[in-house]
Order: structure tokens, then sequence, then C-alpha cells
């Protein structure tokens, strides 16, 4: 298939820490009329949007970030080649990464981390994380279906690493409500 077209992206990231952030701000917005081409199957532009927040709120060595991210496309296929996803951590957590998909998403979360300690060396800094995570989102191939009832819990606990070296590295597990780990 072919998949082309303009896109307008607005990004605006003062976070001082992509993985765990403990100040700053993240707003990205992104708007695309793609033309797909399947198998001499075209359909005319249709539009995509996209949009994802994070924002940290921090005391001594509690963070708190408040996340999310909204997708949809237009796509007239029975499975949109510009699919919204979900799945992996923080991202409905327990599913695995980009399990689940569909025309829809929407995801919002709150995500608690305790600073242990700092290792500070010369060659090596990194901030050592435990956490947790409670999100709420799912995926809809159908406006009409988007509802809190239809939306999916998950949650996460995990211990963390953010390496200037090597970036996050983080041993988590994950639990759904669909059973999912």
């Amino acid at each position: 298939y072919w998949l082309y077209g303009p896109y307008l992206s607005f990004d605006y990231d003062t976070l001082n820490s992509w993985a765990f952030p403990t100040e700053g701000k993240l707003l990205e917005l992104t708007l695309s009329l793609y033309h797909e081409n399947v198998s001499d199957e075209s359909s005319a532009y249709s539009p995509t949007f996209e949009g994802r927040w994070k924002y940290p709120f921090s005391w001594d060595k509690h963070h708190l970030n408040w996340f999310g991210e909204y997708g949809s496309t237009g796509s007239d296929f029975i499975v949109p080649t510009d699919a919204q996803d979900l799945g992996g951590f923080l991202r409905l957590s327990g599913f695995s990464y980009e399990q689940l998909s569909g025309r829809y998403k929407a995801l919002s979360g709150l995500m608690y981390f305790y600073q242990l300690h700092h290792y500070n060396s010369p060659l090596f800094q990194a901030p050592v994380f435990i956490g947790g995570s409670i999100e709420n989102g799912g995926v809809w191939n159908s406006a009409s279906d988007i509802s809190l009832s239809s939306s999916i819990w998950a949650a996460s606990l995990f211990t963390a690493l953010d390496s200037s070296l090597l970036g996050p590295i983080v041993l988590a597990y994950g639990h759904n409500q669909e059973e999912q780990t």
C-alpha cells in the first residue's frame, strides 16, 4: 500500500527527562491528510489527528506525572492503514507493545515515582526510581463506541534507572482488567 500526504505538527517540550520528568511540560499535536492507496483501491484524503501530553508535579523526591494521548483516523478501509494503537508500559500496561489498534484511541494516566538514590560519577549519572502507574483508555473502530464503560483500566509497578549513557532502564510489571500481564 501507499500512504502519503501533508502533515502539520506542533511540539512543545520543556521536560528535563523524556522517561521520568520531574519538571517541564510536553504537548504534541499532529494533523495529517493522508492519501491511501491499497492495491489500486484508493480513497480520498483521510484526516488523522494525534495529540500527546505529559505534565509532571514534584515535591522533594516524590514525583507525579499526568500523561495522555488521543488519536483518530478517517480511513475508509476495513483495517485502517494508519491505525491508532495502544499497549506496552504506560500505554495500557499489561498488553504487549501496540497490541491494541483501531480508528480511535484515548488514554490518560498518572505515574508516581520516588527517587531512591542518585548515582553521580564523572562517567555515569543516573537517578534510581521506584513507582507505579494507573491508566485508563482504549481503542475503538467507531466514534459512537467511545465511552468510559468501554475503556480499560491498567496499572504497573516498576523500578527504573534513568541513565545518561544508555537512557532509561526499566523493570516493570503491568496488569489490566482484561487479565493481561
